[in-house]
């Protein structure tokens, strides 16, 4: 297993929020707004268990662009399985994925894309005792559950 804390920021366009009125970015932080909005409704299929992060207020922000774009921010605390194969420690490479799903729409209704530049920025001087992160790349996949063929993206 390995833990990550981490901040899940998605951007998707509402048209229905697009209002000429509005001059600047708006935040809203108060939970009963942000119940309101649509969001995308993603899950992590291989995690193990997951936080959603409470520290003094909850870790949410949605911020509404006056072009209709919205910016959906969280920080969250999860647990993700690896199955590592430490035979030939120190001398193995590993292989963790952190896979991105919808909950609920095909990918005819909802379609999920890493950022092309930087998909996942790591905190500096981060650090794992014994082991040395090399690569995070991001690729997408598509698996077929019952309700049709989901968006499926997964950081390695």
């Amino acid at each position: 297993d390995y833990e990550v804390d981490l901040y899940l920021r998605q951007k998707w366009q509402d048209e229905r929020l697009k209002h000429s009125e509005i001059t600047e970015a708006l935040d809203l932080n108060d939970p009963n707004l942000v119940k309101a909005i649509w969001k995308p409704e993603v899950y992590f299929p291989n995690a193990k268990h997951a936080e959603f992060q409470y520290v003094t207020v909850p870790n949410v922000l949605v911020r509404i662009n006056p072009d209709g774009e919205i910016l959906y921010m969280l920080r969250l605390k999860l647990t993700f399985s690896c199955m590592m194969d430490l035979s030939k420690f120190p001398l193995d490479t590993q292989v963790c994925t952190m896979e991105v799903a919808s909950f609920s729409k095909t990918t005819e209704e909802l379609s999920l894309e890493w950022k092309t530049k930087n998909p996942v920025l790591m905190g500096k001087g981060l650090r794992m005792p014994q082991f040395e992160i090399v690569k995070i790349s991001s690729s997408d996949c598509q698996e077929s559950f019952q309700i049709g063929r989901d968006s499926v993206y997964s950081e390695v």
